[in-house]
């Protein structure tokens, strides 16, 4: 009540007080869907970020490890470059191998939820052409798929190509003598 009349007569507004509940509801209210994406969005690239540094760790111990073999390699002539790719090529099976085994699970979720049913009614109003491929499952499936199979890849790959090139550039005299 005292600070009331003060905050008015200054550059600050004061509209009065209210619950922090309804103050959250408002904000939700006004904010909507971008809040969602922004989150989901946030969420994803977190995800990478994730992905990427477990193959950046993953690749890491298991150049440290094959040293040894690495540097045999490059005794008897092969090339950096042959070595990266060799490491390169690990990581893309892993990748593929991986998103191979997850595509049925991926699908089998899709449907215990019910996303492959159409709404007859969106169709109705209107709001709902099926004539578009991002709204028949299947091709839907199909995109989001292979976007997310390219995307891990890619991820994936800039994260084995930070230690392999790193590893490639071990002397093959320095690693074979601790052998």
């Amino acid at each position: 009540e005292e600070i009331g009349p003060q905050l008015k007569n200054e550059i600050y507004r004061y509209g009065g007080f209210e619950s922090i509940a309804d103050n959250v509801k408002t904000y939700n209210a006004t904010s909507g869907y971008s809040n969602k994406i922004r989150l989901q969005s946030a969420l994803v690239v977190f995800a990478l970020l994730c992905i990427f540094l477990g193959m950046v760790g993953t690749f890491f111990v298991r150049c440290n490890a094959r040293r040894s073999e690495i540097g045999l390699m490059r005794s008897i002539g092969a090339t950096r470059g042959r070595i990266v790719r060799q490491f390169l090529t690990e990581s893309w099976l892993l990748v593929t191998i991986a998103f191979a085994l997850s595509v049925p699970i991926m699908w089998y979720y899709a449907h215990l939820n019910g996303f492959y049913e159409i709404d007859e009614k969106l169709i109705e109003r209107s709001m709902l052409n099926p004539d578009y491929h991002q709204n028949r499952f299947w091709s839907h499936f199909g995109y989001v798929s292979v976007l997310s199979y390219l995307v891990l890849l890619l991820t994936a790959l800039v994260g084995t190509y930070i230690p392999a090139k790193r590893a490639s550039k071990t002397l093959p005299a320095e690693a074979l003598k601790d052998e």
